[in-house]
């Protein structure tokens, strides 16, 4: 019941004294915001990155030349020493489950007559099946292409959804020919086996359509010889959720380089990168929290002041209490409970602020995004809305404040002799 009495005149202090409050509360007020604004942006950035990353696909690893000595003086690596596609089409098939080769090659630009006798422009990229998995891309319709398309060299092809409502108002038009005519002038007749949706970022202006066939249908019609290279990119299967995706990919290269005294071959996991992002962008927001929060303590040493000063000015009240009775205990929870509220208050406040602050910049980033990177809106979804977690950590870290930095004060007023307290004339 004391408590309850207790905060009842904390209340009744705050209500004397607003400005004195309000200006006392102010350094808890700005690290609570502070705290909630901080924490995050950091949690909004990650998520963003996350969703890029996501949308760009990280279930690849980047395969390259590796010099085995020092590299301050790398010699220039010759045919024999590149990675041969032979060697990465034979690690997809001693892995079939776990590998797929991406290669793609770019055939021409050219352009489509559609059924409302407009021409459409094109871009023609022959590509691999793990082109689709690679870029993330959905198929809407049909399929997407597929091994036996490039080992018999058929001539399919997949279009945008964008196309296809340019093409035929938006028709069925899996299973049937298109005639594809190239810049050079070559009239070219491909079937359509699948629709994918086309992203938001790959829309221009100039209403130029990707469109995707088999990479050895655009070999075949380039006479376009085995390549090596230097570094490829070989996806691996999400579905088998592998804990060291590179490590076969790894083996193999080792094995096939173990007689080159010059050259390896490295593999690296793509989703490591997005590991160490996270992780960076994790530090980089605990130590500005940190940061924010020094405020805090400014804050407490603020409500340290204003709790002496209170004790000074109710001294005497302080010794009629303790000659009418009242213990030490008392009096030590009744300063201690009166500096609680006020930096649970300001908590509160701070919270609300912070909340608000969130608001503000949530529109100004969803305003600079859709005007600065518009074609790119779909994939930087900017969502800064602050958690639970926390507002609940600064609620709390507000009140401890109070409750460390109120302690002595408090404890001070508990140990007044009464009798010099009634003396008191200040």
């Amino acid at each position: 019941m004391i408590v309850f009495e207790c905060i009842k005149m904390a209340l009744s202090s705050l209500k004397a004294n607003k400005m004195r409050s309000f200006l006392t509360m102010l350094g808890i007020i700005i690290g609570i915001s502070s705290v909630i604004l901080i924490s995050t942006i950091g949690n909004s950035i990650q998520s963003t990155l996350g969703n890029v990353f996501d949308s760009m696909g990280i279930n690849y690893l980047i395969v390259g030349l590796d010099y085995k000595g020092d590299s301050r003086e790398t010699p220039l690596s010759s045919e024999e020493d590149m990675i041969s596609e032979q060697m990465l089409l034979n690690l997809e098939k001693k892995y079939p489950n776990e590998y797929k080769v991406s290669f793609n090659d770019f055939l021409d630009e050219g352009k489509v007559m559609g059924e409302n006798g407009e021409y459409l422009n094109v871009e023609i990229n022959g590509v691999t099946a793990a082109y689709f998995d690679y870029t993330r891309t959905k198929i809407v319709s049909g399929r997407e292409l597929n091994a036996r398309d490039n080992d018999e060299c058929r001539f399919s092809v997949v279009v945008s959804d964008e196309f296809v409502s340019k093409y035929n108002g938006g028709k069925s038009i899996i299973g049937k020919p298109v005639n594809f005519i190239t810049n050079s002038g070559e009239e070219i007749i491909f079937y359509v086996v699948g629709v994918y949706k086309q992203k938001k970022s790959e829309r221009s202006n100039s209403d130029l359509f990707s469109v995707y066939i088999p990479d050895s249908v655009v070999r075949s019609l380039r006479n376009i010889e085995e390549r090596n290279r230097d570094m490829a990119i070989v996806v691996w299967n999400r579905d088998l959720n592998l804990e060291s995706p590179e490590e076969h990919a790894q083996e193999y290269f080792d094995e096939l380089y173990k007689d080159n005294e010059n050259w390896g071959v490295y593999v690296d996991n793509a989703s490591e990168f997005t590991n160490m992002v996270g992780s960076v962008m994790t530090i980089i927001t605990i130590v500005f929290v940190i940061i924010a929060a020094i405020s805090l303590i400014v804050g407490g040493i603020g409500v340290m002041n204003i709790m002496m000063v209170s004790i000074v000015e109710r001294t005497r009240e302080i010794g009629i209490r303790k000659a009418i009775g009242a213990k030490r205990r008392a009096i030590l929870l009744q300063f201690v409970i009166e500096a609680i509220v006020l930096c649970f208050v300001g908590g509160m406040i701070g919270i609300l602020v912070g909340i608000g602050l969130c608001a503000i910049l949530q529109f100004i980033a969803q305003y600079a995004i859709q005007l600065f990177f518009a074609a790119q809106a779909s994939v930087l979804s900017v969502t800064i809305k602050p958690t639970l977690k926390p507002m609940l950590i600064a609620l709390l870290t507000s009140t401890s404040v109070g409750l460390i930095f109120g302690y002595y004060p408090a404890k001070r007023a508990a140990k007044m002799n009464p009798i010099d307290a009634l003396r008191y004339d200040g």
